[in-house]
């Protein structure tokens, strides 16, 4: 009996331990210490030690895109697949359809589950030319309720479910796309606006009032929990966009020297999870104040990290050279 109430106060004490960190307010984060991870190796997920981007689909099966193909974590194992002729895949984007919408070197396409459950890949240009396939490396994918639009160096393809249209007027250079609504929005390193992409009725582009200074690159965009857009930059700092005007929220020199972000998400908890290509990962406040700053030593296991993820279940995964954490 003396035991039974011994194990019932320990149980007790470790619920109102673990209610107290999850509760932790924001402003005492620098408190929290070195996060819990699990590091995916190259021998355990069998990919690549380049791993570009990570997503998942509603039923929480997490993807990631590599060097030569695509992870598939199903929450207990990892499975790979390869891509036509092993190239690589920068950016996934599950679609409403149920395919995983990929693009790789001078081809477009998607993976599906077969009968078995495996993935196959499908191209969706394979009537196309030869000439007509050499646009090379797609840099960046996004999808939205209208379609997928994939963006290659001198030009974007829009799938809308049953058929490719090409964009080629006016693009140029390397630079991703980022769903908005029902339309697409994105901006070109030589320029200093931004360009709207509407698929309907018609497929068209429109310049956007919103500008940034040419050279600057976007590495992300998304819509905060006041339903304020924010802009990732590379190394120009954080941008919101708040009544109409984008203001800086937060200077490149709050971050170490050389920073160059890669990816950002805002995850539940209200913070954000910011990736950079040689300084690990940043976290920030709700109002956008750098917190903290994980590398290779605060069990990351990598200073280069390409991709951000929160699960179904709350943790954040990072992708990158060489492994893929679950933190």
């Amino acid at each position: 009996m003396l035991f039974l109430k011994i194990m019932v106060l320990i149980i007790c004490m470790v619920i109102s331990k673990t209610a107290y960190v999850s509760d932790f307010p924001v402003e005492n984060y620098n408190g929290i210490g070195i996060p819990m991870t699990e590091i995916f190796g190259l021998d355990v997920h069998e990919g690549t030690s380049q791993n570009w981007w990570l997503a998942k689909t509603d039923n929480g099966i997490i993807y990631n895109g590599t060097g030569i193909g695509l992870n598939e974590w199903d929450g207990e194992k990892w499975s790979y697949y390869n891509t036509p002729h092993n190239s690589r895949i920068r950016s996934v984007s599950p679609w409403h359809d149920g395919n995983i919408y990929v693009g790789t070197t001078n081809n477009i396409g998607y993976f599906s589950a077969n009968h078995k459950g495996s993935l196959t890949f499908k191209s969706l240009i394979e009537d196309w030319t030869f000439e007509q396939h050499q646009f090379g490396e797609i840099w960046s994918t996004a999808a939205n309720v209208e379609g997928v639009l994939f963006s290659a160096i001198n030009s974007m393809y829009f799938w809308d479910g049953k058929k490719i249209q090409t964009i080629s007027d006016g693009v140029s250079g390397i630079h991703r796309v980022f769903a908005m609504g029902d339309k697409f929005i994105y901006k070109q390193k030589d320029e200093n606006f931004f360009q709207i992409v509407h698929t309907n009725p018609t497929l068209r582009i429109e310049k956007s009032h919103i500008t940034l200074p040419k050279g600057v690159k976007i590495r992300q965009i998304l819509f905060n929990k006041k339903d304020n857009m924010v802009i990732f930059t590379d190394r120009f700092g954080i941008y919101e966009l708040i009544n109409g005007n984008l203001v800086k929220q937060v200077d490149e020199l709050d971050f170490p020297n050389e920073t160059n972000i890669y990816h950002a998400i805002q995850a539940s908890d209200g913070y954000y999870y910011v990736t950079s290509i040689t300084n690990g990962l940043f976290i920030l406040s709700p109002e956008l104040k750098v917190l903290r700053q994980y590398s290779k030593e605060h069990n990351l296991g990598m200073n280069t990290i390409f991709s951000v993820l929160e699960d179904n279940q709350g943790n954040i995964w990072l992708s990158g050279m060489p492994s893929i954490v679950k933190m």
